[in-house]
Parts: structure tokens; sequence; C-alpha cells
């Protein structure tokens, strides 16, 4: 029964962590073609903007949180700044070392950043109380 419950709060993680994901993904490539932003600049940008949408989103439907959002919302933003810190690490080393577009770069930086992200609110941040 448990692992059914991780896998729906998988899938739910993945729906909510997409909106905020496309979010974030389309404000860097706006960011980064209608102005002098590089990716690295536009990637904390972005961040802020879709951390509301997944904050909420993932209090309300992945996790059901019964968590006040006083204790659960400053835990939240610190797994998010985590997952922003290997998001952005993942973004330079696509960029620099790997020497990809910076759109897949950010894809799959997104992607892994995520999965932390997701370890963090199950175990730590959304967790119950």
């Amino acid at each position: 029964m448990n692992h059914i419950k991780t896998i729906k709060q998988l899938c739910l993680f993945g729906l909510v962590g997409s909106v905020a994901a496309l979010i974030n993904l389309l404000l860097v490539i706006i960011l980064v073609e209608k102005t002098t932003l590089s990716p690295l600049a536009s990637n904390p940008l972005a961040f802020m903007v879709a951390f509301g949408a997944s904050y909420i989103g993932h209090y309300k439907l992945t996790f059901k949180t019964r968590a006040s959002h006083k204790r659960a919302f400053p835990r939240f933003l610190v797994s998010a700044l985590i997952g922003l810190a290997i998001n952005e690490s993942l973004l330079m080393l696509g960029l620099h070392v790997l020497h990809w577009n910076y759109i897949i770069a950010l894809f799959f930086a997104i992607l892994i950043a995520g999965l932390c992200v997701f370890t963090l609110g199950k175990c730590w941040s959304l967790a119950h109380e």
C-alpha cells in the first residue's frame, strides 16, 4: 500500500512539477531571447516565478499535507533552493563543460533537480507532522 501511495505522489509530483518546469523553461527562453540576460542569470528569476506554482501544487495536491504553512513553507523554500543550486550547477555543467544548447541543458537540470526536491518534499519539507 505504501508503494502505491509513493507512486501516486510521484505522478502528481510529475504533473505539478511539469507545470512549474514549463513556467521556468518558458521564462528562461523569453528572458534569454528578448533581453541581454544569460541562461544562468535568467534561471533564478524564472525559478522565483515557478516557485509559487510549485509550492501550492505540491502542498495541496502531491503531498496533501496537514502541516501548517508556517512550518511547511520555510522547509519547502529550503528544499527548492537546494533544487535551484543543483539546477544551476547542472546547467553550468551542460553549458560550459558539455557545450549543450541552453534549452537542452536546462531541461535535464530541471529534471534531475526535481527528483531531488521530490525526495526532500516527501521526507521532510511537506511530510505530515
